[in-house]
């Protein structure tokens, strides 16, 4: 797989699709309207979904307008990611972060499952921010394309500012 390459950039940015598609049939789909279910140590992988949806739900409104933000900036990734090396290493970090959660949901202790999986999950976007940043000297700026990646730069700086300490909380958790 050659970063770059328009076959790459399709397979990367299909799955990305399908997952922005998927999150969103979910949010949906999920009331998020009362409190998350109880958390207890017999929790079957469902109600381990639904607890953390409900852990959602919970949030303060501007993390909730910040995260459709971001889910915004994710979108329109696609619309770079045939052409661009950069916005598929971002897409795939987005993949390989939802991915990750997913898997290692049933993995997490019950009492240590929160919110900082999530964002523990988002240190995987630490690449495609060294990637954006190391490529920016090269980029026209008055592209579209370029309003994207320092788009882009400033939603993963900010989103990593909060996340890597959240993340070390779930470490510190697991120990």
């Amino acid at each position: 797989m050659k970063f770059g390459s328009t076959t790459t950039g399709a397979a990367i940015g299909v799955p990305c699709l399908s997952l922005l598609v998927f999150l969103e049939v979910v949010s949906f789909l999920a009331t998020g309207d009362g409190p998350p279910p109880e958390l207890s140590a017999a929790m079957a992988l469902p109600d381990r979904f639904s607890y953390l949806g409900g852990q959602f739900a919970l949030l303060p409104d501007w993390v909730k307008v910040w995260m459709e933000f971001q889910d915004m900036i994710m979108a329109a990734s696609l619309l770079f990611v045939l052409w661009h090396r950069e916005a598929q290493i971002y897409a795939l970090s987005i993949i390989v972060s939802h991915l990750f959660v997913f898997a290692t949901i049933p993995l997490v202790p019950t009492e240590a499952l929160s919110l900082n999986l999530p964002a523990l999950s988002h240190w995987l976007w630490i690449p495609a921010l060294v990637v954006l940043v190391k490529a920016w000297p090269g980029i026209d700026k008055r592209s579209g394309y370029g309003a994207w990646c320092a788009i882009a730069i400033a939603q993963l700086a900010f989103s990593l500012f909060f996340d890597v300490p959240d993340g070390f909380q779930l470490l510190l958790a697991l120990v």
